[in-house]
C-alpha cells in the first residue's frame, strides 16, 4: 500500500484533482473582473469621456441635447427689415422659450435641402420693381424654386410633408392690395402645395400702418406657443408659478429684451456693412 500511495502522489491521482479544483476556483475568481473590464466603454475619440473618473457620468450629451437646434429662420430682405426681424425672433425664442434657431439668408441656402428641415420659419419682404412686385433679390432663386416645384408633378404634394413652417411678410399696403406682401403670400401658398404643415396662419406686416413691429411681436408670441406647446402659458408665467415672483419674471423679461435689442443691432450693422 505504501508503494501505491507513493505512485499516486508522485504521478497523478488525488494530487492532480486538488490542483485542478484550485485552478478552477482561481479562474472563477478572476473571470468576473475580466468580463467587467471588457464591458467598460471605450474612450470617445473626440476627447470627451463618459465618466468623470470617480464613477460618476458626465452630462455633456444631455446638455448638448438641450441646446440642439429647434429649426431654422430664413429671411429675404431688400432694405434690412426682414433681416433685423429674423435675428430678433431667434433671440426671443432662445431667451424667452429656450428654443435655438439658426438664422439664414435665403441667398445662401440650397432649396433642395428644405425637405430635411423639421421647422422652417420665413420672414420675407416684397420688393417693388419696374415690372411690379418681386421677392427681394436675395430670395429670388429660392422663391423661383418653390413656385416651380409647387407646379411640378414630379416633385409631388408630399415633398415637404415632414416640414412645419410659418411665414411673416414685411410689406406696405400703399402699393395696392394685389401687391401687398405678394411675395410672402406666394411663398406661403407654394410651401402648402408642397405638403408643408403650417404652424399658424401667415401674418402680413404693414409698414404704412406704423404697427409692423407690433404685428411682428403678436405673430412671434403665437408662434412660440405652437413651437413649444409645453410653454403655452408663457415662460414668464411658468417662472412665476414656480415661485420666482415678479422680480424674477421682470429680470427674465429684461434679459430677453436686451438680447433681442443686441441681435437687432448686430443685424442692422451687418446690413449696413454690405
Amino acid at each position: 500500500m505504501g508503494l501505491i500511495n507513493f505512485i499516486k502522489s508522485r504521478f497523478g491521482g488525488g494530487g492532480n484533482d486538488a490542483d485542478a479544483a484550485a485552478t478552477t476556483a482561481t479562474a472563477t475568481a478572476i473571470a468576473p473582473a475580466t468580463v467587467t473590464k471588457a464591458a467598460a466603454p471605450a474612450p470617445r475619440m473626440d476627447g470627451n469621456s463618459n465618466s468623470n473618473g470617480n464613477g460618476g457620468a458626465y452630462h455633456g450629451d444631455e446638455e448638448a441635447a438641450d441646446e440642439s437646434e429647434a429649426g431654422k429662420i430664413f429671411f429675404g430682405s431688400q432694405t434690412g427689415t426682414a433681416r433685423r426681424l429674423a435675428h430678433k425672433l431667434a433671440a426671443s425664442l432662445k431667451t424667452r422659450h429656450g428654443l435655438a434657431f439658426e438664422v439664414h439668408d435665403l441667398k445662401d441656402y440650397e432649396p433642395e435641402n428644405l425637405n430635411k428641415e423639421s421647422v422652417a420659419l420665413f420672414i420675407l419682404s416684397t420688393y417693388e420693381g419696374a415690372d411690379g412686385w418681386t421677392p427681394p433679390e436675395s430670395a429670388a432663386w429660392f422663391c423661383q424654386w418653390s413656385r416651380e416645384s409647387a407646379q411640378d408633378e414630379r416633385v409631388g404634394m408630399l415633398h415637404l410633408r415632414d416640414v412645419k413652417y410659418a411665414v411673416f411678410g414685411c410689406g406696405n399696403r400703399e402699393y395696392g392690395a394685389d401687391r401687398f406682401n405678394a411675395a410672402a403670400r406666394a411663398l406661403d401658398a407654394d410651401l402648402a402645395r408642397l405638403g408643408g404643415m403650417r404652424l399658424l396662419r401667415r401674418a402680413d406686416g404693414d409698414e404704412s400702418s406704423g404697427r409692423m413691429e407690433e404685428q411682428f411681436h403678436e405673430w412671434a408670441d403665437k408662434l412660440a406657443k405652437y413651437l413649444k406647446p409645453a410653454t403655452a402659458g408663457g415662460a414668464d408665467e411658468k417662472l412665476a408659478v414656480k415661485g420666482g415672483g415678479n422680480k424674477a419674471v421682470g429680470k427674465k423679461v429684461a434679459i430677453a429684451a436686451t438680447a433681442e435689442a443686441e441681435a437687432e443691432a448686430e443685424a442692422v450693422k451687418e446690413y449696413d456693412s454690405e
